[in-house]
């Protein structure tokens, strides 16, 4: 997996617009063994991330100084967070939404353990639309035990993948089957266990319902506003819930 910055990126880009107004001290985080450095403003960092709040404004070792060391993390990975801070986007280069579904799985990693629900939650969206449309992208035994290994078991990251196994249908069970993680495997087998013939017609996939209430994370309360197509659904099902009581 070719993560690489396609640019240095190491310090901050100018800010204007909605930018401005936010603390101009900068601060260096230092990523992966070899410390590669990023220059972020301090501010716009701490309004993203609870875990660079508390590092670098409460009461944590480094809140006294002005770098923190995120020493078991990949600079590639951090690149697209630390784009992200500036420009609200997840990108390659200057195309947004072709990151891979692997890239998009760490990110979500990253994003946890930093404590940022926007990222997780975009990049919860980009999978879900990787793998839910003509995109020559899947799951497979890598991504799975990755995942597996740095969540908890109610992590919704872990949700949409077993999802997408078991409704998509992108995982390559004769190949990708051999050394993956043995929970996962139960949690597709309980779904596709579920989903017996004369039930199989008037299922609604998961994959096709509110993604906000599905599968996004929200630790401030907030919820997302519905897609065009879930505000659609979500019309029809009332207009039959209503039939239904008049009938």
């Amino acid at each position: 997996m070719d993560t690489s910055p396609e640019t240095s990126g190491r310090s901050p880009p100018n800010a204007p617009g909605p930018y401005m107004g936010l603390a101009d001290e900068v601060v260096t985080i230092l990523v992966g063994p070899e410390a590669t450095p990023f220059r972020i403003h301090k501010g716009l960092l701490c309004s993203k991330s609870n875990y660079f709040r508390a590092a670098l404004e409460g009461f944590f070792k480094e809140s006294t100084e002005t770098s923190v060391h995120l020493r078991d993390e990949d600079p590639g990975i951090f690149q697209f967070y630390a784009t992200w801070i500036y420009s609200q986007k997840l990108v390659v280069g200057s195309t947004q939404g072709q990151l891979s579904v692997d890239v998009c799985c760490r990110l979500y990693v990253l994003a946890d353990k930093l404590g940022s629900d926007d990222v997780q939650n975009l990049a919860i969206d980009l999978i879900h639309e990787r793998c839910t449309r003509s995109y020559d992208d899947d799951i497979n035994s890598s991504i799975v035990n990755f995942v597996y290994d740095n969540t908890l078991p109610d992590s919704r990251l872990r949700a949409i993948l077993i999802d997408i196994a078991s409704y998509e249908v992108f995982f390559d069970y004769a190949q990708d089957l051999v050394g993956v993680n043995p929970d996962f495997i139960f949690e597709v087998v309980k779904v596709l266990s579920r989903r017996v013939p004369h039930r199989l017609k008037d299922e609604k996939a998961p994959l096709d319902m509110n993604r906000c209430k599905t599968y996004h994370v929200h630790t401030n309360g907030r919820s997302c506003p519905p897609t065009p197509s879930e505000s659609s659904a979500s019309e029809h099902e009332s207009e039959a819930e209503e039939k239904e009581t008049l009938e």
